[in-house]
């Protein structure tokens, strides 16, 4: 039976990190294939977590194809822009009720370089045997086109909010994507002190930036240490600004007492059955604590609850921000529902409920 239950769940392989050329490389390709019996064409799920806007926001460039044979999803990206970059993630869940840990996941990442054009021109004659024998090499220098980006920083939940009890040491992380690799630099805005821009050579004020770290292909984070939350903390605005010889980007970050989750958000349904649907959505900030799921079923035209069921965070409780998912089961046919989601830890539920709405099919099957 053991065996069975591994044969249910196991990603066998996803393609490594994938480096492509802005506005040049056509489409970035990423295969995901999963040892799963049984496999259909909604077993494997994809996700960008660090595309900004998320779903929406590239979901229109996406083709999947599935080899039910071969048991693959391949992820294809069309028109690829700097956006996109970072964590690509594949899920795998067939949909077997009650096996533990019958979903699995697995990542790999996707490098945006931008293309420039060189600011020199030369022009060297065929004839001049001197020039070409004496400067070739200065000549390729300049004229060879680089490959750079400007900073991108993420801003996604897991980043532009933290959660630190009063009198607890705080790390906060600016996450950048860059090529060359960015400097960095730190200031305040509060009510109490104004604009202070943080001095890294003085720590005088409990506050030291760390040296900037690689934690990804052409990532680099830099951390901002408070030896000790005070309760000013929580309402200051602590900001990050990267820069390279190519842009900047800046972003801002709150310390918040621990407390209840944020809403989840990206909610959409994204396979339908018979008396079943799959739900997907992406995990809000945390509020400090391991957050699950509470989800509700209700018919809709009588009100009536129909199921009710807890879901674990697919990031493991580290507030990564993966997509997740779920299968709802023993629902009727050709039947409207409303699906209700919120985030619950041990502080209460967020606030206020998110809303899908979704009829199942049909049992019957067209004949001509």
């Amino acid at each position: 039976m053991q065996q069975l239950l591994t044969l249910l769940r196991r990603i066998l392989s996803l393609s490594d990190t994938q480096t492509v050329v802005e506005k040049q490389t056509p489409v970035a390709q990423f295969v995901c294939s999963v040892e799963s019996n049984p496999f259909s064409e909604d077993t494997v799920q994809w996700d960008l977590p660090d595309r900004r806007g998320g779903f929406p926001a590239w979901s229109s460039k996406r083709e999947v194809k599935v080899d039910l044979v071969k048991k693959t999803s391949t992820l294809l990206l069309h028109f690829v822009d700097r956006h996109d970059a970072g964590r690509v993630v594949c899920s795998a869940d067939n949909g077997v009720k009650g096996l533990v840990g019958r979903e699995a996941s697995r990542e790999t990442r996707l490098v945006v370089h931008r293309k420039y054009k060189c600011k020199y021109k030369y022009n060297c004659s065929s004839s001049d045997e001197f020039w070409k024998a004496t400067n070739y090499s200065v000549l390729l220098k300049f004229l060879s086109p680089t490959l750079a980006d400007p900073p991108i920083i993420d801003k996604s939940p897991q980043h532009s909010k933290f959660a630190v009890p009063r009198g607890s040491p705080a790390y906060l992380s600016c996450r950048t994507v860059c090529v060359p690799p960015a400097s960095f630099s730190w200031h305040t805005t509060s009510e109490l002190r104004g604009d202070r821009p943080i001095d890294p050579n003085d720590p005088s004020h409990g506050e030291s930036m760390l040296a900037a770290r690689k934690v990804a292909p052409d990532t680099l984070d830099s951390v901002l240490k408070l030896d000790n939350v005070r309760t000013e903390h929580y309402s200051t605005l602590f900001h990050c600004m990267a820069n390279n010889s190519y842009g900047s980007d800046t972003h801002t970050i709150s310390v918040v007492p621990p407390g209840r989750p944020d809403p989840p958000a990206e909610v959409r349904v994204v396979a339908t059955a018979a008396t079943s649907v799959r739900l997907a959505w992406r995990p809000g900030f945390n509020g400090g604590h391991n957050q699950t799921f509470v989800i509700t079923v209700l018919n809709q035209k009588t009100g009536e609850k129909i199921l009710q069921s807890e879901a674990t965070d697919a990031g493991k409780g580290s507030n990564v921000g993966v997509i997740n998912a779920t299968t709802l089961e023993g629902l009727r046919p050709h039947t409207s529902y409303i699906i209700r989601l919120r985030a619950k830890n041990k502080a209460g539920l967020s606030e206020t409920p998110e809303e899908v709405f979704v009829k199942t099919r049909c049992t019957y099957t067209l004949r001509f």
